[in-house]
């Protein structure tokens, strides 16, 4: 998820803006797997990783991260935002490389790493989901 805004609005707007667009992504994969396991697939019990999140205000880039956790109280589920994580800035062609070796690296880890946590929080082990039963969900 990458929020663009223009220099004249707030940092603020745009993380606001991209933490409600994150938390409904997360709320969706959450009503996802609980009609996964209605269908009997077991759940390890993993938990939910990080979802990263880019907000781009004028020339500025920064990461953040945002995860779900259950309550302790028994209440409502929270979501923790962790960020801004400067990434640079596109100000000059010098500074233009730094949002994109930083967006490269977290594209490979999303790639190995991150990919692998979803295949197994939805229970996709030895083909044991086919893609066409996940989009019957």
């Amino acid at each position: 998820m990458i929020e663009v805004k223009s220099p004249a609005t707030t940092y603020y707007e745009a993380q606001v803006q991209a933490t409600e667009a994150t938390v409904a992504t997360i709320n969706n994969l959450l009503d996802v797997q609980k009609q996964i396991m209605k269908r009997g697939v077991k759940y390890d019990g993993i938990d939910m990783l990080p979802f990263p999140f880019i907000t781009v205000v004028g020339h500025e880039w920064s990461l953040h991260w945002i995860y779900h956790r259950d309550s302790r109280d028994g209440g409502r589920p929270k979501m923790d935002v962790i960020g801004p994580c400067s990434l640079g800035g596109t100000q000059d062609r010098t500074n233009a490389f730094k949002p994109m070796n930083s967006i490269q690296k977290l594209k490979t880890w999303m790639g190995s790493e991150y990919s692998g946590w979803v295949k197994r929080w939805y229970g996709w082990r030895d083909g044991s989901f086919g893609v066409n039963e996940v989009q019957d969900v």
